[in-house]
């Protein structure tokens, strides 16, 4: 995998062929690089931030349209999270004060 430079890297895919998906420019920061493809096919929730302040966001793959799901403010960071099978829920840990585990019903 080699060394990790710069502070933004452009996400790219590929089918379960192994042949190249087109994919709407999506940069993510490193430290918020995490992402999670939903099971449509049609969209991925992805982690947007820096290392202080982190949210997630569902990342539509035809149109590229991005919408914010979570708005904490800087005292709390999202750390790992995971997409239901059925993509109508995100769990993620919390990290603050109080790590706590959270749950999103869309």
């Amino acid at each position: 995998a080699g060394p990790q430079v710069g502070v933004t890297f452009e996400v790219r895919a590929v089918t379960a062929d192994g042949e190249p998906r087109a994919l709407p420019k999506l940069t993510l920061t490193r430290g918020a690089e995490r992402m999670a493809f939903r099971r449509d096919g049609e969209s991925m929730v992805v982690m947007r931030g820096d290392v202080g302040s982190r949210n997630l966001a569902l990342f539509d793959l035809e149109s590229g349209v991005e919408r914010r799901l979570t708005g904490f403010s800087r005292d709390v960071t999202v750390g790992d999270f995971d997409v239901s099978a059925d993509g109508s829920e995100i769990v993620f840990a919390r990290k603050s004060e109080s790590a706590d585990v959270m749950l999103i019903d869309r």
